[in-house]
């Protein structure tokens, strides 16, 4: 957070965003505003299968890594596998509804929850401040027009999560290979949907 608040305020001063008013009412959301016959006519179908598609395999990726961080595998405790899935699906088509861009999990919660944030109160928590932020939508949108804004965060959670590097078998070449490639893909690409499949492809 100190990372972030020198970033917003350094920026601010370099003058790379201004910040015209802080406080702002809302708009309403269009609720169920959509046309499933236009999606035909418009040959958006295969763009929208292409979408589903990355963000599955983004989910996945991600919530299989949270689910190693408490031991949770295939085999044993599939039943809390199952809600983790369910649970980003159901937020995903509830977003949708209200015109907003499909939900994700996030691999930065992998740190959160070695932190102890496991019971939910974290997520409750940020889940009313995200509330709470959209009356502030003119100052986040100017400090979010700063891609580096997050950059110390990342930077902090990337060097806790590249502990998962040390399980790759770096001596077969068809694991190491294909996993250096998603590793490399990633970060170029800024999408771990991406990276996973170009390691799957290989």
């Amino acid at each position: 957070m100190l990372g972030m608040l020198i970033t917003g305020v350094t920026g601010y001063f370099l003058g790379l965003f201004e910040v015209e008013k802080i406080v702002s009412l809302p708009e309403l959301p269009a609720i169920i505003d959509f046309d499933l016959s236009g999606v035909f006519s418009r040959s958006l179908f295969f763009v929208i299968v292409s979408v589903l598609l990355i963000i599955i395999i983004d989910a996945a990726g991600t919530l299989r890594l949270l689910d190693e961080d408490n031991n949770i595998t295939r085999n044993e405790g599939t039943y809390k596998v199952n809600v983790s899935y369910v649970s980003d699906s159901v937020a995903t088509l509830v977003g949708a509804l209200f015109g907003s861009t499909p939900a994700a999990p996030y691999i930065e919660s992998k740190k959160g929850k070695r932190l102890g944030a496991r019971s939910g109160l974290a997520a409750l928590t940020v889940a009313v401040l995200l509330l709470l932020s959209v009356f502030f939508l003119p100052l986040v949108e100017a400090v979010s027009s700063v891609a580096a804004f997050t950059a110390p965060v990342l930077f902090i959670v990337g060097s806790f999560l590249f502990k998962g590097a040390f399980r790759i078998n770096w001596h077969d070449f068809s694991e190491a290979f294909p996993a250096f490639l998603a590793m490399l893909t990633i970060p170029l690409t800024s999408s771990i949907a991406m990276g996973m499949a170009i390691g799957f492809v290989v």
